[in-house]
């Protein structure tokens, strides 16, 4: 027996009362109007629970009270209303709606932060990959041969490790502006934004610093081939990594990237300290308000 797939196609039976594990008890009802269409589920409850809203009130108050739960309440974690996280939220008049403190600043250098960095990790992992290819490929041609390009290789695994991580804590904070804008802001919650901003800052500007003396000042070399090299070791990169293209674009990617990054960071703390003042102003006047309906 092949499993309905919409409202209509649900025997009437399973319209008029529950599904009895086999009692013949069951009577036939209305058929649903041709413009109802409802997901029908694999279990007799399902059955049960849909259509019971218009077909019948004989139903029993626990079964309504089930329906009622899951169409109408909407899930929380940690305080978080989970129907907040729709589509919409992303419409710019959305956004931009000036819903929360600094929200069209924090939304803009938030992304710039994430985007830009992102980038320089990419690039980097590029450059990266390139000089790896071409070290096998130098070994597969010159067997005794040895090609020495540690440096690029950890400047580059470093910006992908700032990368990933300035992508969790603004992604996380974006997120969190977009969804939930007057959420509450607790002392912990500000605390763990100022920490991850700051870390997330300090690493980004080590991986940087570190990466652009690699690139302009270091540069591979290669032992053990006789002359120059053969045109079959591909791809055939300048030893000098100041010389590829590719580096110098990782290097002023992640500069600017920087910047943006502790740009952030300061509306982190900016935004963090204005909401604390703010619910301690209002935790002042309800305690003062209180006071003078006591007295």
């Amino acid at each position: 027996m092949t499993e309905p797939q919409t409202f209509n196609d649900v025997p009437w039976e399973c319209w008029s009362t529950m599904d009895q594990r086999g009692s013949p008890s069951m009577t036939k009802a209305t058929p649903p109007p041709p413009t109802y269409k409802f997901s029908a589920r694999h279990t007799s409850l399902s059955y049960t629970l849909v259509g019971l809203r218009a077909y019948d009130p004989s139903t029993s108050s626990f079964l309504r009270l089930i329906y009622l739960t899951s169409t109408t309440m909407a899930p929380y974690v940690f305080g978080l209303d989970l129907a907040n996280i729709r589509f919409s939220a992303f419409k710019s008049s959305n956004m931009f709606d000036g819903r929360s403190y600094l929200r069209s600043q924090r939304f803009i250098f938030y992304q710039l932060a994430m985007i830009i960095v992102v980038c320089a990790e990419s690039t980097a992992t590029y450059a990266m990959s390139r000089y790896l290819d071409m070290q096998e490929s130098l070994q597969r041609v010159y067997p005794d041969s040895y090609m020495y390009n540690n440096d690029i290789v950890g400047a580059a695994s470093l910006t992908i490790f700032a990368g990933v991580f300035t992508a969790i804590v603004y992604g996380t904070l974006f997120f969190f502006l977009l969804f939930w804008p007057n959420s509450r802001e607790t002392p912990f919650w500000a605390l763990v934004k100022k920490i991850s901003a700051i870390f997330c800052t300090l690493v980004t500007l080590t991986a940087v610093i570190w990466s652009t003396i690699v690139v302009t000042s270091k540069s591979a070399w290669i032992s053990g081939v006789p002359g120059e090299l053969s045109p079959s070791v591909q791809p055939h990169l300048p030893l000098k990594y100041s010389h590829y293209a590719h580096d110098i674009a990782w290097i002023v990617l992640f500069w600017i990237g920087w910047v943006f990054v502790v740009a952030s960071n300061v509306l982190v703390f900016i935004a963090a300290r204005y909401h604390l003042r703010r619910n301690s102003d209002s935790a002042s006047a309800s305690e003062r308000a209180l006071k003078d309906q006591r007295y």
